[in-house]
């Protein structure tokens, strides 16, 4: 077994006075997994209090305060584990690669494929282009620092943008390179979002194993004359994400209707 003694090897075993000690080991605890990987194994409640010489409750405050700010999992009969806090993204429209940079972390990914088919009905109704007509079906793998955090899909019409078959996509904002050759920009996205699980294609992609829960985003950016850019289909790691809500009330809710009335919006996907 796995004590994670190890671990904590240059982590300072002093404490000092003035400040509860469960918040200074949390505040040591969280430094230390900001440099280990998702999923890596940490110490066990009896290895901290031994390594800080501080009771074992103490020791499990502390892991209390890192699992509620989602810097580590419990996972029964296990142990306790990395994972990471989830990062924001906000609602509006925004790159992967601008979003990634904004948290201070390194964008990349690969190509995994690019193909140009001729639009099914289904396809070309999402396109609004004609059943027939060419559309480049581009699927990439998106990372941050590093990790694997989503597959995206994009569909787009190759009658609009005339040899993008041609572009190399393995890295960088598409939207950009949509504004830059073809003066396109998007002006608006529709997103809805839906729990799935992997399928064995994307939890190879992914490094995940296949069936585990994860989040799809289905969107649609139009440029600011509602004509649709692209249509795309991301499939985002649900130990890495989670959806947050924002609801806005009525001043006064005087009736149930006044309450039915009141909106709740996706507001955030947020990464660990």
């Amino acid at each position: 077994m796995n004590t994670g003694r190890g671990v904590l090897d240059g982590v300072p075993r002093q404490l000092g006075e003035g400040e509860p000690r469960g918040r200074q080991i949390f505040r040591h605890l969280q430094q230390l997994v900001s440099g280990l990987r998702t999923g890596a194994e940490l110490p066990s409640e009896r290895i901290i209090a031994e390594h800080f010489g501080v009771a074992r409750m103490t020791a499990r405050e502390a892991v209390d305060h890192l699992v509620e700010a989602g810097w580590a999992e419990r996972i029964p009969r296990r142990g306790t584990f990395v994972s990471h806090p989830r990062f924001v993204h906000t609602r509006h429209l925004a790159s992967y690669d601008d979003d990634i940079r904004a948290r201070g972390m390194t964008p990349g990914g690969h190509k995994v494929s690019s193909r140009v088919r001729k639009a099914s009905r289904a396809v070309a109704a999402a396109l609004e282009i004609e059943a027939g007509d060419p559309y480049l079906d581009l699927v990439r793998l998106r990372t941050a620092d590093g990790e694997p955090m989503a597959v995206a899909r994009s569909q787009l019409s190759i009658r609009r943008f005339p040899g993008i078959e041609s572009v190399d996509f393995t890295s960088g904002s598409m939207h950009r390179e949509l504004e830059a050759r073809w003066r396109t920009r998007a002006a608006q996205h529709t997103q809805r979002i839906r729990a799935v699980v992997v399928s064995t294609a994307d939890a190879a992609l992914l490094g995940v194993a296949p069936g585990v829960p994860a989040f799809e985003m289905l969107g649609t950016s139009r440029d600011a004359d509602g004509v649709v850019i692209e249509v795309g289909r991301s499939i985002y790691r649900a130990d890495r994400y989670e959806v947050v809500l924002h609801t806005e009330l009525p001043a006064v809710q005087s009736s149930v209707d006044d309450r039915m009335t009141a909106s709740t919006t996706p507001d955030m996907l947020v990464s660990k």
